[in-house]
């Protein structure tokens, strides 16, 4: 898993890149003062959280943002796509020690297929394009962080069966050991009382 720090610098990049693409965008399609401004801060709503919260708060507040955005402004910057996959993959690769991480993961991912199946139709073939992705790697972000997290753990299943076994076959052998000299140790015995009677 990547460093918190990691975490931080890509999450701050992406909030940059975002950032610069929502306001080139604003500028270049017109928008008024607080379209623009709404448009900038759901730019950061949907990439910045990668940066400042653990994995499921990330997913969430990136999913409300980026959600918003497309609903109200058929609007997404390509770095809030990808702050989206990144966090839900980072969703399903965490620790499951509970359901709700999986439903989580799944249940942020919905959002996107429901507003490509019946949500407000996008003004531009790119909003489209875009929601029609997100609906369909948003899922696969967050399963293909659960598959690598499974992995991982039978992995680490199979180095502590290797190592059970391994202790096994060592105090199996050092059993078998003791037991050849306790036999050798009663013949010695028995062949030195048999030659001195």
């Amino acid at each position: 898993m990547a460093s918190p720090r990691a975490d931080a610098a890509l999450g701050i990049s992406l909030a940059l890149v975002g950032l610069t693409e929502v306001i080139a965008r604003a500028v270049i399609g017109g928008l008024g003062a607080e379209s623009a401004l709404g448009v900038a801060l759901l730019a950061l709503g949907s990439t910045l959280p990668l940066a400042l919260l653990a994995p499921s708060g990330a997913a969430v507040a990136i999913c409300a943002s980026s959600v918003l955005s497309l609903a109200e402004f058929h609007l997404l910057s390509l770095a809030g796509f990808a702050a989206m996959l990144l966090a839900l993959y980072r969703v399903g690769r965490g620790p499951h020690r509970h359901r709700f991480a999986r439903l989580l993961g799944l249940g942020v991912a919905a959002p996107f297929l429901l507003l490509a199946l019946i949500g407000p139709s996008p003004t531009s073939s790119e909003s489209a394009v875009l929601t029609v992705l997100l609906g369909t790697f948003a899922p696969v972000a967050f399963l293909g962080g659960l598959a690598l997290q499974a992995r991982r753990e039978a992995e680490e299943n199979r180095a502590a069966h290797r190592v059970i076994a391994d202790t096994l076959v060592d105090h199996t052998a050092q059993s078998e050991r003791a037991r050849i000299a306790r036999e050798l140790h009663e013949d010695r015995k028995s062949t030195r009382l048999n030659s001195s009677h």
